[in-house]
């Protein structure tokens, strides 16, 4: 799994983890990467643009509605990083 991470530095991709109890601890619990997909350099598929914006606005459905509209994104197909990033960072309240 390193070999396949550090082989994907540079691009995006979705990262599935799963929390796994530390041994010898009844509360503690560690991050595992379980899967690692490829999404790409430069472009990511319209469904995974929108699980980040929801994830970034919180989970607010329709703020990420409303910033997706005044952004003018597409409704389907793919969605370029550099147009998506703006969206994030304002659905996110940074500035710049």
């Amino acid at each position: 799994m390193i070999e396949r991470a550090q082989s994907l530095v540079g691009r995006w991709v979705l990262v599935y983890r799963a929390n796994e109890p530390k041994a010898g601890t009844k509360f503690d619990n560690v991050r595992m990467v379980v899967r690692l997909v490829d999404q790409g350099e430069g472009t990511l598929t319209n469904d995974v643009a929108r699980q980040l914006l929801i994830g970034d606005a919180g989970g607010d459905h329709g703020r990420t509605q409303q910033a997706w509209r005044e952004a003018g994104l597409p409704l389907q197909g793919l969605i370029a990083v550099a147009d998506l990033d703006p969206v994030r960072r304002k659905v996110r309240g940074e500035h710049g």
